[in-house]
């Protein structure tokens, strides 16, 4: 009995006594103890997509932006939320990277305008590392309202790396005249932070 150079499977060589029923047993028996051990090899080594990092979160309610200071946005309502890095209990307005790797993060937000077009509103993403406690401007775009009874609406993006643990915010800054201003109305426009990690 002779066996193959590359997988030693068996047949009979020219010099061995015919026995057609034997000599198939042991072929099929090799070919089958192999196909075994091929799909055992494909099973162990396929490859398993990893569960990536995605938010889709807005605001449901006014909020009320003071002069001249930072304030996060509080998200009060998850559409999405894959591997939980946003509470809608506990620190509302942060959401806290599951996972490091690379991410594309847009935000939208905007300011009710209707009491006076005076002065000048920015909004900024804003990105808090958690291992030093210090804001990094990650995106920023600003404007100045051009007529009264309107809502200054702006959006900002980035894609880029981020770090297990790090505080991704949206936060809006009133630089204008005439006392606080209020978010845009979520019947409207509503505040929203979109975060989707890629490969």
């Amino acid at each position: 009995m002779g066996v193959t150079a590359n997988y030693s499977l068996p047949y009979p060589e020219l010099s061995d006594p015919p026995n057609v029923p034997q000599d198939l047993q042991r072929g099929m028996t090799a070919i089958d103890t192999k196909f075994a051990q091929v799909d055992a090899a494909i099973a162990t080594s396929a490859y398993t997509a990893p569960t990536l990092a995605t938010a889709a979160l807005y605001a449901n309610a006014q909020q009320t932006i003071q002069q001249g200071v930072w304030t996060d946005v509080n998200f009060q309502v998850e559409q999405v939320d894959i591997l939980n890095g946003h509470s809608t209990d506990t620190l509302t307005q942060k959401y806290k990277v599951p996972q490091g790797g690379q991410y594309h993060i847009v935000g939208s937000g905007g300011f009710d305008t209707t009491d006076d077009s005076d002065g000048m509103f920015a909004m900024s993403i804003r990105l808090l590392k958690a291992n030093d406690n210090l804001y990094h401007y990650i995106a920023y775009a600003s404007g100045t309202p051009v007529f009264k009874h309107i809502e200054w609406m702006a959006s900002v993006a980035f894609i880029g790396p981020l770090n297990a643990g790090d505080m991704v915010s949206l936060g809006m800054l009133h630089k204008g005249t005439g006392g606080p201003r209020k978010t845009t109305s979520p019947s409207n426009y509503p505040c929203r932070l979109g975060i989707r990690q890629f490969l």
